[in-house]
């Protein structure tokens, strides 16, 4: 009798761990689910803005583009509720947040939730970057060449090392000598490694 009660309360006890393993994993797929299909669908609505011919012409179109996006990306027999928290197609901007509400193998409701927001940065016309070379020369050769953006600091090679003299610095081709700070590149210029015996 003891082992009859036994087995019936062990195989109980097993039921009831199958049933949590199973509640915790669907609700693992479901959030998964969730996560993905938001995170999609945000995607894809945003895409829409740089889509010319398919631009939404209001918050309405972009909300519906979403929606459909969304509906599209759920695969599990589940209620969908959303939320738009904000949503401006001018300024690139959609939030929103998924609720999906299911039921648990042991007949309970369960209801997993995931939050997305997407902006879109749209880049205006700017006038192309120009560059500058500055050129270091160490006696008639090379030492270092950079290309750098117009206005930038200049980068300052390493130190040129010439046996039995000390290097005094950096000889600019106006002919002033140039410490290692507040050097901007502002045109093409060359430098020359002054030393001292």
């Amino acid at each position: 009798m003891k082992k009859a009660v036994l087995c019936i309360c062990s195989l109980v006890f097993i039921m009831i761990l199958i049933l949590t393993i199973y509640t915790l994993h669907g609700r693992n797929i479901r959030q998964t689910e969730i996560n993905r299909a938001l995170d999609s669908a945000l995607e894809k609505a945003m895409g829409l803005l740089q889509a010319e011919e398919y631009a939404p012409k209001s918050n309405q179109d972009w909300i519906a583009a979403f929606m459909e996006a969304l509906v599209l990306q759920i695969d599990s027999n589940s209620e969908l509720t959303v939320h738009i928290l904000d949503a401006d197609y001018e300024k690139g901007l959609l939030s929103a947040e998924a609720i999906l509400t299911y039921r648990h193998p042991i007949g309970t409701i369960g209801s997993v939730s995931a939050k997305s927001s997407m902006i879109v940065e749209r880049c205006s016309l700017q006038e192309p970057t120009e560059f500058v070379t500055v050129t270091f020369f160490v006696e008639d050769k090379e030492y270092k060449r950079y290309q750098l953006k117009k206005g930038t600091p200049v980068i300052m090679p390493r130190k040129p090392v010439q046996e039995g003299k000390t290097f005094q610095g950096w000889l600019a081709s106006d002919g002033t000598l140039v410490g290692t700070e507040g050097l901007r590149a502002e045109r093409d210029d060359t430098f020359l490694a002054l030393f001292s015996q």
